[in-house]
């Protein structure tokens, strides 16, 4: 791990245990999923049960690698590919709201993208295991709807930034392009706060 992913999991650790609920947030290309990949190897070995909940199947497959990775033999959760193991499930979270009884209560949830929390699938999942701790993962603590992921998440984590992350050429440069035409929007809709 670099220095600031062991930072990072270290600020966690300490959130998680005084609010329960916590939103890693570390730029794209930061190394989310690294970082609770190292969670969960320690989380597993300590006996913990941990269920790893993404919503596209290319998030789920990324997760897998990435546990597969670090040793670990994570099961699948996703429509005609479930095969579930004991203690470390990597689920789809539209499979596994309607097969809740597949697995054991985890003892944490790790929810990628998780600024989608507030969804209803999201929200049947969490309020089914109300015992397990819950970490988010996301380079974008926003929704656009406006709602608040407060109502789930009590803390948020946010060991370094996008400059810092440059500094240290673990980034490249960011190179602006725009155009110089001036665009009318004037008659174009928004829904959810971007344009319809």
């Amino acid at each position: 791990l670099r220095p600031y992913q062991i930072e990072a999991i270290e600020l966690l650790r300490a959130s998680i245990s005084k609010h329960k609920s916590s939103i890693l947030c570390v730029p794209t290309g930061g190394g989310k999923t690294t970082i609770v990949a190292s969670m969960i190897h320690s989380a597993t070995a300590k006996g913990k049960s941990i269920l790893f909940l993404a919503h596209r199947k290319e998030l789920l497959t990324q997760a897998t690698e990435r546990l597969e990775s670090f040793g670990l033999a994570p099961g699948l959760i996703q429509g005609r590919n479930t095969k579930p193991s004991l203690n470390l499930n990597v689920a789809s979270v539209q499979t596994l709201r309607n097969r809740l009884s597949l697995i054991c209560p985890p003892d944490i949830i790790f929810i990628d993208e998780c600024h989608l929390a507030m969804a209803n699938s999201y929200r049947i999942i969490l309020d089914h295991y109300p015992n397990a701790f819950v970490v988010g993962m996301t380079a974008t603590p926003s929704r656009l709807d406006g709602k608040p992921l407060g109502d789930i998440f009590k803390d948020i984590v946010n060991p370094i930034s996008i400059s810092h992350l440059t500094s240290l050429d673990f980034l490249c440069t960011v190179r602006k392009f725009a155009s110089k035409e001036h665009i009318d929007l004037t008659n174009v809709r928004t829904t959810a706060g971007d344009f319809n």
